[in-house]
């Protein structure tokens, strides 16, 4: 299960096999500009797609922002490397929009709060690992 406040979502079973523990994260996303629209949480299991491709997400959320922040909670991982792409879907298209040259129109976020000084953090610089029952990632907005 995933859950955004308010809105739990069905996935696929994640592809955890035996005894191995299953484990929980909890992300918390702050700054946002505002409350319209809706964040989009998306948690890549591989560098695969990280950031272009929504459909190569192990799991996605979408949350509804309240007073700036808005909390998800991703269900049933395995052990191991994760990160975490957030978009600020103002305008509730169902994708970060983008201008002209590729700039974005809207804020957007990653785990560890990751960031570069030429576009967007790939995923070795947001990854994080999961090793504890629980894990609390806190993403700050960027616009």
């Amino acid at each position: 299960m995933v859950k955004g406040r308010g809105r739990t979502y069905s996935h696929a079973p994640s592809d955890t096999a035996g005894s191995d523990p299953l484990l929980q994260q909890i992300v918390k996303v702050q700054a946002f500009k505002d409350g319209s629209g809706h964040a989009l949480l998306r948690l890549f299991a591989a560098p695969d797609g990280f950031r272009k491709q929504a459909a190569k997400a192990l799991r996605s959320v979408k949350a509804s922002i309240e007073a700036g922040q808005a909390t998800a909670t991703f269900d049933n991982l395995a052990l191991g490397d994760y990160a975490i792409a957030v978009a600020h879907d103002a305008n509730d298209s169902g994708e970060l929009d983008f201008g002209l040259l590729g700039i974005t129109k809207e804020g957007y976020g990653f785990s560890r709060d990751a960031k570069t000084t030429m576009g967007p953090a790939d995923f070795e610089q947001a990854k994080i690992r999961l090793q504890s029952a629980q894990h609390h990632e806190v993403v700050h907005m960027r616009y």
